[in-house]
């Protein structure tokens, strides 16, 4: 079983990664680490120092959690893409075919945590996987 985890190594995705894996327990899951870094830093020299720079950063955050899932005997893929996180993750499980896609709630307060995130909304409606909330 392919598992696709959207993960931004918040307080969230990091739960929705730690529900899913021991929901799926004992299932002989893979998991697809996805990450995006959204928009555009622009076209300057400046601007291409600091796209390099935050790539390193979130690199090295996957990294972290890619090796603590293989210390646990679980296979990863980690890919980093850069765009509109609705259009990537959706490009990705058209290419992968991952056979659950979780995602964690947006950090929201009570009231506003009830109600889903743009993305995740989107993903709701637009999925050609089955999507998993955790929130």
């Amino acid at each position: 079983m392919l598992i696709m985890f959207c993960y931004d190594g918040s307080t969230q995705s990091k739960n929705a990664l730690d529900t899913a894996l021991e929901l799926f327990k004992g299932a002989g899951v893979a998991v697809m680490l996805f990450h995006v870094i959204e928009g555009s830093m622009g076209s300057s020299s400046e601007s291409e120092g600091l796209f390099k720079e935050t790539l390193a950063e979130r690199r090295k955050m996957m990294d972290a959690v890619g090796t603590e899932l293989t210390s646990k005997g679980i296979e990863v893929d980690i890919i980093i893409a850069q765009g509109d996180p609705r259009t990537m993750i959706s490009e990705a499980c058209e290419r992968k075919r991952p056979d659950v896609v979780v995602v964690g709630k947006r950090g929201l307060g009570t009231v506003q945590g009830i109600m889903l995130g743009s993305v995740s909304a989107y993903l709701t409606r637009h999925l050609t996987c089955a999507p998993l909330m955790i929130i």
